[in-house]
C-alpha cells in the first residue's frame, strides 16, 4: 500500500496519515476522495513523492507503487475562493487537529527508537551494568560514562593474584577516550592495569572476549589417589551449547586453606605440591563422543603458605564442540593429618568461544589486577572520558570523523545513523545546519550527553535542539529553529483574522510566582548534578523555579541559558491567539510577525484601495479605514505583500481626508489594488502604538480552512543578556566547593605478642578510618622493597601468624581504592637464623643433552634447597624443594611446564624451621638447538625424492623435518611441511605427478623443540625418467632405473643408492639398514652371519637374532611373544621358561625356573 501523509502546514509534524491502494494515479484517488475536485495545474495543494515534488502534470500519468510516500500539504495563499474551496473539502477529509507545541513524532515510516536518557545521570545506579535488552548507547560530545558491560566478566589467576577482565561497551560511532578511573581513583594509582579501545569491527587483542563460565563445575574436590573417597576422573562437562563450538578452555585450581606441611617439633612450614591432569573429548551436538579422551596437560601446584592458593591454567584448542574431566594424579602423605594442608578443589571452568572477538559498536577492553587494591563494590565503577568522532560539513563536502562536540553535528548523526533515522543527506537542510554549527562554535554551546535508554527519534533531537535555544523542524527536510534576533515578516490585523477571535492575555502566571531560575545539569567538574542560580540584573532571589537540562556540562553554559530562559518568561509575557484563514498556514514556528488589533491599540488594519502617482516624490494612497494621522509623532504603515510578508515599515504623512496618506514613492513594496487577488492589505499607526512584533510558538488547523494562530510578545532584551555575561558584567555565580574527602590514615596502631617462641603471633588492632569498607595488612622482609598480604578484614582488629626475626607490616583502609599506608618495623628474637646465600651454583655438565643437571655449594643453615623455574617473561612455572645439593630438569619437564629452551633457576637455602635465605642464586641457561647439517644428498627415483643425511651425534637429538617449495629460494614455514618428524637417515617423500621443479629442504631439531633449526640449503626435485641410457650386447647402463618390471638373469650393479623392486635373487654385495637407532639388520651371502641383527660390532655377542653358518644354528635372545588375534590368549618364551596364558591374560601353564 502506498503512504499518504497529510499536514495542516508545511511545518506540522502532528500529520494524519492514511494507506491508499496501489496501481492507481493521485489524480483518481482525488477525483474518488474529494468532491469537486477538477485536474488541472493550478492546485490549492502541495505534494512531495518520495522527497520530491510531485507536480499536477505528473498526478493523471503515473502509477502509484507499494514503497512510495505521499505528503500532502495545502498552499495557503494565490488562489481563488473556488481553488480555495477545493482546499477545504481535502483538509478536512483528513480530519485531525495537532499543535506545534507538543510536536509528535513525525509520520515517515522509517522512524526508529532511539535512546532518550541514560543511567549515567542516575547517581543511585551508576555503575557497570549488563542492560539485558537495553539498546547500545549512543554517546555525543565529550562525557565520562560508566559504560555497560559488552560481553560477561570474567576473572583469572596470575602470579597468584586475581584478574579481572571487562569488555565494557563504549557506544554506537567512534570515539576517543582519556582519564579512565576507578570510583574516584585514576588508573595510574593502580597496579597492573591494561586497556584497549577498539573501534566497530576492530578485533579485540587485548584478551579473549567470549569467555563463559560453564555452570556444572563449582569447587569440586579433587581427591588423592590414595585418600578413600577418590574415586578417579571427575564426570565429564560439557563445554558450550550444541550449534556452538570452543577454541580454548580455562579452569581455576584453589586450595582455600593454603598448602603447607607444618614441622611437629618447631611449627615451621614447608612446601608442599599436588598435581592433577585434564582430559578433552570432541562431542557432537547431541553430546555424544567423536573420539576418544586425549591429555590436555599435567598441572602442578606448589606453595608454602596458610593463605588460600589460587591458580588459573588453560590449555588451547581446535574449534570443536569438547567436553572435559579431572583428575588428581598426586598423593597426599599425611591425609589426615592437621599438620599437612594439599586439598584442593577444582574451582571453576570456562570456555573460549570461538569468535572474531568484534563488535559493531565501539569497545573498551579493561584487564586490572584486583588482589589487595580494588574492592567487590568498586569492580563496577569502571568510567571514563569519552569523546565523540562525528564528521562535519564544510559547506561542500562531509570531513572525516573529528572530535566535536557541536550540537548541529549530533543533530545529523540523529538524523542519518543507523540508530536513529537512517535518512541520507537529502533530507538535511544542510546549508541553515552548517550556518547554526557556525553559531554554537562562536557562542561555546556544547551538546555533551549520552543516550542509552528507549526514546523516540524526535525526542532526541528536541534535546539536542534544546542546548542551543532551537527546536527541530521538517521542512520538509529536517533542520532547526533557534530563538535568535529576527525581523517581522508577516502582517496580521483585524483585516486578515476572523472577527471575535483575537484574544490577549499573560503567558503565564508563574511571573507572580518565580523571580529567578534555578537550573539544573550536569556538571563537567563533578559528574553529578548541580545547580546554578539566574537572576536578572537588578533583582533578588526569593522565588526561584527549578528547571533540568539535559545535554549541557558547562556552568558557563548553563547560567546562559538559564537567564536567557528567564529573561523569555519576564519580558515576553503577553501572548496572543487568533483565527485566520489559510494565511495562519505561512508563519513558521519561531517566524516574527506583526500583530495589529483595536482591542490593544497597535494600529490600524485595512485594505488598499487605490495608488495615485502625484509628484516625483510622493504617491497617494486610498485607504479602506480612516485614519487621524497627527503631526506630533511619526506614522508607520506595513504592506502585506502578495506572499503574505511584511513590506516596511515605511513613513506616512497626513493626506486629503482620513482615507488618504501620503508615501514616499522610493518605497519598493508591491502594491496591488485591483481585482484577480486580494488587495494590499496595510497596517498604519503611529509610533507609540504601532503594530508590534510577536514570534510563533504554534500554529493548529481548526478545521476547513481556518488556522489558529499562537504567539508571545517579542522583546529584544532578552538577547542582550548573553553579552552582559560573556563581558563579565553579569557574573556567573560561583559553585559551593565540592569536597570528595579521600580516606585517611590508619591511626592508634597497637599490639602484643602472643603464640610461641617457634610460631609467633601478633595481635593488631587500630581506631577505625571514616567510609572504610576494609582494611589491608601487608608485611615485608626485604626493607620493604616487597610486600606481601597478610590479611585482609571487615574489623579494627586481627591476629597474625608472622616468621621470626625483623620485619615491616603496613595497614591501609580501603574502600573504593586503598587509602594511604601506615607502616610499623617489628623485630621478633630469632629463633633460628636465616640461613646463608647459596653460592657456586654452576652446570654439572654442558647443557647440550635431554637433561639440565645443576649443582652448588651446601648453605649454612640450609637443611633443603627451594628451587624456582623461571619463564624469560619472569613467570614462576615450578616450585619444588629437594635436599640434595643437585638438580635435573629434564626436556619432559621443560614441555609439561611450558617452557622452552632458554629459562632461569633460582635456589634458596631453606632451614629446618622453613625460613629461606635472604638471596638466591641464579643462573640463566639455554639449550642450544642442533647445528646444520653435515652432509645432505638428494635423489629422484621417478616420483620419489630420497634424502640421505648424516645423523647428528647430540644426544638430545630428536629428528629432521623437511619441507617442500617452488622456489629455489622459499622461505620454510608450517604449510610447507612434507615431513614432520623423521628419525632415519633416509627420509622418502612423494612429488606430484607433474613435470613442475620443485626444492627441498632439510634441518634437524632436538628434544627441546623445533624453534631456531638451522635449515639446508635448497636441492631441486622434479620427477625423473630413465635418461642417458647406453644399451649394448650383454648391459644396460643408466643412472635411475624405474619400470613397472624388469626381468633379467643377472643383474651387476656396481654402486646402487637405493632399490625398491620384488626381488629374485641377489648373488653379491650386502644390505644394511640404517644404524641410527643402534639396532640394525644386515644380509650378505659372505661371513660367518649372512643374516644377523644386533648392535655394535658384528659377532654372537652382540647379536639379538641371527644365522650361525658355521654351526647351522638360527639363535634368538629376547623374549618371544606368540599372541591370538581373535581371543588374545598368548604364549611367551624366554631363555629359561615357558608361559601360556587365557583369553583373560591368567597364567595357565608354566614350564622352566617357577620364580621367573
Amino acid at each position: 500500500m502506498t503512504v499518504l501523509v497529510m499536514q495542516s502546514s508545511i511545518y506540522d509534524r502532528s500529520s494524519a496519515a492514511e494507506q491508499i491502494i496501489n496501481s492507481i494515479t493521485f489524480e483518481e484517488y482525488l477525483a474518488e476522495a474529494v468532491q469537486g475536485y477538477l485536474p488541472g495545474e493550478l492546485q490549492p495543494i502541495y505534494v512531495l513523492l518520495n522527497g520530491a515534488e510531485f507536480k499536477p502534470e505528473a498526478w493523471g500519468r503515473y502509477q502509484l507503487k507499494a514503497a512510495d510516500h505521499l505528503v500532502v500539504v495545502p498552499r495557503p495563499f494565490g488562489f481563488d475562493p473556488f481553488t480555495i474551496a477545493i482546499a477545504v473539502v481535502s483538509i478536512a477529509a483528513a480530519s485531525y487537529m495537532a499543535s506545534m507545541m507538543q510536536p509528535a513524532v513525525p509520520s515517515a515510516p522509517n522512524f526508529f527508537d532511539l535512546p532518550d536518557q541514560s543511567p549515567t545521570y542516575n547517581a543511585e545506579i551508576q555503575g557497570n551494568t549488563a542492560r539485558l535488552g537495553q539498546p547500545v548507547s549512543v554517546g555525543y560530545g565529550l562525557h565520562r560514562v560508566w559504560p555497560s558491560f559488552a560481553s560477561q566478566p570474567f576473572r583469572r589467576y596470575i602470579g597468584g593474584d586475581q584478574y579481572l577482565f571487562h569488555i565494557l561497551s563504549i557506544g554506537e560511532g567512534l570515539y576517543e577516550l582519556s582519564d579512565p578511573q576507578v570510583g574516584d581513583t585514576g588508573f595510574g594509582n593502580f597496579e597492573g592495569i591494561e586497556h584497549q579501545l577498539y573501534g566497530p569491527g576492530e578485533r579485540v587483542d587485548l584478551f579473549p572476549v567470549d569467555i563463559t563460565t560453564v555452570d556444572t563445575v563449582g569447587n569440586i574436590e579433587l581427591f588423592a589417589p590414595n585418600e578413600t573417597e577418590y574415586d578417579g576422573w571427575t564426570a565429564a562437562h560439557v563445554l558450550c551449547d550444541a550449534g556452538r563450538t570452543v577454541d580454548g578452555v580455562e579452569f581455576d585450581l584453589v586450595s582455600r586453606g593454603g598448602m603447607y606441611h607444618q614441622s611437629e617439633t618447631t611449627g615451621a612450614l614447608s612446601s608442599v605440591s599436588v598435581t592433577v591432569e585434564l582430559q578433552y573429548q570432541v562431542i557432537d551436538d547431541l553430546d555424544a563422543p567423536v573420539g576418544g579422551w586425549v591429555s590436555g596437560g599435567t598441572f602442578t601446584v606448589s606453595e608454602k603458605t596458610v593463605d588460600p592458593v589460587r591458580r588459573t591454567y588453560q590449555v588451547g584448542l581446535d574449534e570443536d564442540r569438547y567436553q572435559v574431566r579431572m583428575r588428581r594424579t598426586s598423593a597426599t602423605p599425611l591425609a589426615d593429618s592437621v599438620r599437612h594442608q594439599d586439598h584442593i578443589v577444582w574451582a571453576e571452568l570456562r570456555s573460549h568461544m570461538a569468535t572474531d572477538q568484534t563488535y559493531d559498536e565501539s569497545v573498551w577492553a579493561v584487564k586490572i589486577k584486583v588482589t589487595d587494591q580494588i574492592s567487590t563494590r568498586s569492580e563496577r565503577k569502571i568510567n571514563v572520558m569519552r569523546q565523540r568522532l562525528l564528521p562535519t560539513w564544510t559547506g561542500i563536502e562531509w570531513t572525516d570523523p573529528v572530535p566535536t562536540r557541536n550540537p548541529a553535528w549530533a543533530f545529523c548523526d540523529v538524523v542519518k545513523g543507523e540508530w536513529g533515522g537512517a535518512y541520507d543527506d537529502s533530507h538535511l537542510d544542510l546549508f541553515e545546519l552548517k550556518r547554526l554549527a557556525d553559531v554554537f562554535y562562536d557562542r561555546g554551546d556544547h551538546f555533551d550527553y549520552e543516550f542509552d535508554t528507549r526514546g523516540s527519534f524526535w525526542r532526541a533531537l528536541e534535546i539536542i535542539c534544546a542546548v542551543g535555544r532551537a527546536k527541530p523542524v521538517q521542512l520538509p527536510k529536517f533542520g532547526m529553529v533557534r530563538d535568535e534576533p529576527r525581523t517581522a515578516q508577516y502582517p496580521f490585523s483585524m483585516r486578515n483574522m476572523k472577527a471575535g477571535s483575537f484574544s490577549l492575555g499573560w503567558t503565564n502566571v508563574e511571573q507572580d510566582d518565580y523571580d529567578s531560575i534555578e537550573l539544573e545539569y550536569m556538571d563537567d567538574l563533578t559528574w553529578q548534578y548541580t545547580t546554578v542560580l539566574c537572576v536578572l540584573p537588578g533583582c533578588d532571589s526569593v522565588r526561584p523555579k527549578r528547571i533540568k537540562k539535559e545535554g549541557i556540562t558547562n556552568r558557563l553554559q548553563a547560567f546562559r541559558e538559564g537567564v536567557f530562559m528567564l529573561a523569555d518568561m519576564v519580558y515576553r509575557n503577553r501572548a496572543a491567539r487568533f483565527k485566520t484563514e489559510l494565511d495562519g498556514a505561512l508563519p513558521l514556528y519561531g517566524d516574527a510577525i506583526h500583530l495589529s488589533h483595536g482591542l490593544a491599540e497597535w494600529g490600524v488594519g485595512g485594505d488598499l484601495l487605490d495608488v495615485v502617482v502625484g509628484d516625483d516624490s510622493n504617491q497617494l494612497l486610498q485607504l479602506s479605514e480612516p485614519l487621524q494621522v497627527s503631526e506630533d509623532e511619526d506614522w508607520h504603515i506595513v504592506f502585506r505583500n502578495k506572499q503574505g510578508k511584511s513590506e516596511g515599515p515605511f513613513v506616512i504623512t497626513a493626506g486629503p481626508d482620513e482615507h488618504h496618506v501620503l508615501i514616499s514613492s522610493t518605497h519598493n513594496a508591491d502594491l496591488y489594488t485591483g481585482w484577480r487577488r486580494n488587495k494590499t492589505q496595510y497596517v498604519a499607526g503611529p509610533a507609540s502604538k504601532f503594530a508590534k512584533q510577536f514570534i510563533v510558538r504554534g500554529v493548529e488547523h481548526s478545521g476547513g480552512h481556518d488556522f489558529q494562530v499562537q504567539a508571545v510578545i517579542d522583546n529584544s532584551i532578552v538577547h542582550t543578556f548573553d553579552q552582559q555575561i560573556d563581558s563579565g558584567s553579569l557574573p556567573v555565580p560561583v559553585p559551593a566547593d565540592v569536597i570528595k574527602k579521600p580516606l585517611g590514615q590508619v591511626s592508634g596502631l597497637r599490639w602484643e605478642w602472643g603464640g610461641t617462641a617457634q610460631v609467633p603471633e601478633l595481635n593488631l588492632s587500630w581506631n577505625p578510618v571514616l567510609n572504610a569498607e576494609r582494611y589491608i595488612i601487608q608485611i615485608s622482609t626485604d626493607d620493604r622493597v616487597s610486600w606481601r598480604t597478610l590479611e585482609s578484614t571487615v574489623e579494627v582488629w586481627a591476629r597474625l601468624d608472622v616468621p621470626s626475626g625483623e620485619f615491616d607490616l603496613r595497614i591501609a583502609a580501603m574502600a573504593v581504592s586503598v587509602g594511604p599506608w601506615f607502616e610499623q618495623e617489628f623485630t621478633i628474637g630469632s629463633i633460628s637464623p636465616r640461613p646463608d646465600d647459596v653460592v657456586d651454583l654452576a652446570l654439572v655438565e654442558a647443557f647440550e643433552g635431554p637433561v639440565l643437571k645443576l649443582s652448588w655449594s651446601a648453605a649454612e643453615g640450609a637443611e633443603r634447597y627451594l628451587i624456582e623455574v623461571i619463564k624469560p617473561d619472569g613467570t614462576i612455572v615450578r616450585a619444588t624443594e629437594v635436599d640434595s645439593l643437585g638438580f635435573e630438569y629434564t626436556y619432559l619437564d621443560a614441555r609439561n611446564d611450558g617452557v622452552g629452551r632458554v629459562f632461569d633457576v633460582r635456589v634458596w637455602g631453606v632451614s629446618e624451621f622453613g625460613d629461606t635465605s635472604l638471596n638466591p642464586a641464579e643462573i640463566s641457561v639455554s639449550n642450544t638447538q642442533m647445528g646444520a647439517l653435515g652432509s645432505v644428498v638428494v635423489d629422484v627415483v621417478q616420483r620419489t625424492a630420497m634424502i640421505q643425511v648424516t645423523a647428528p651425534t647430540e644426544t638430545d637429538f630428536a629428528g629432521f623435518r623437511v619441507w617442500l617449495g617452488d622456489s629455489e629460494t622459499f622461505t620454510p614455514a608450517d604449510d610447507l611441511i612434507a615431513v614432520g618428524e623423521a628419525d632415519e637417515r633416509l627420509i622418502m617423500i612423494a612429488l606430484p605427478n607433474d613435470d613442475v621443479e620443485r626444492w627441498v629442504r632439510v634441518a634437524a631439531f632436538d628434544l627441546w623443540g623445533t624453534d631456531g633449526m638451522q635449515v639446508s640449503s635448497a636441492f631441486s626435485v622434479k620427477k625423473s625418467l630413465i635418461t642417458e641410457t647406453e644399451i649394448a650386447p650383454g648391459s644396460i647402463k643408466t643412472p635411475h632405473l624405474a619400470a613397472d618390471a624388469v626381468t633379467a638373469d643377472v643383474m651387476s650393479v656396481g654402486s646402487l643408492a637405493a632399490i625398491s623392486a620384488n626381488l629374485g635373487a641377489v648373488t653379491s654385495g650386502s644390505y644394511t639398514t640404517s644404524t641410527i637407532n643402534g639396532v640394525r639388520v644386515e644380509l650378505n651371502s659372505s661371513g660367518t652371519y649372512p643374516f644377523w641383527i644386533g648392535q655394535g660390532n658384528k659377532n654372537a655377542d652382540n647379536g639379538l637374532l641371527y644365522l650361525d653358518k658355521d654351526s647351522g644354528d638360527l639363535v634368538f635372545k629376547g623374549k618371544l611373544a606368540v599372541k591370538s588375534s581373535d581371543t588374545g590368549a598368548r604364549t611367551e618364551i624366554t631363555d629359561d621358561v615357558i608361559k601360556v596364558f587365557d583369553d583373560n591374560g591368567n597364567l595357565r601353564v608354566q614350564i622352566g625356573d617357577r620364580d621367573a
